[in-house]
């Protein structure tokens, strides 16, 4: 059970870590793919907050998560 649990969040973490990095490096492939809002119904300022700074923040944190899949194994003892 802890293995199926440490693949989910493996392949979850890094599904959001492509989006966020999508998000941050390619604003218009995401908003193509339906990760961003289009530029023209966003305020300049929100729209470059929502791109930049939460795209450059969560891409910085989420990296965690595939990694925690992957070190979060079963002890074993000895």
């Amino acid at each position: 059970m802890i293995t199926f649990i440490g693949i989910v969040v493996i392949v979850v973490g890094l599904l959001v870590y492509i989006g966020q990095s999508l998000s941050f490096l390619a604003p218009q492939l995401a908003t193509k793919i339906g990760l961003n809002d289009p530029e023209e119904e966003m305020d300049q300022s929100l729209y470059i907050i929502e791109t930049k700074a939460n795209g450059l923040s969560d891409m910085l944190l989420t990296w965690t998560l595939p990694l925690s899949g992957l070190l979060g194994r079963e002890p074993r003892y000895v």
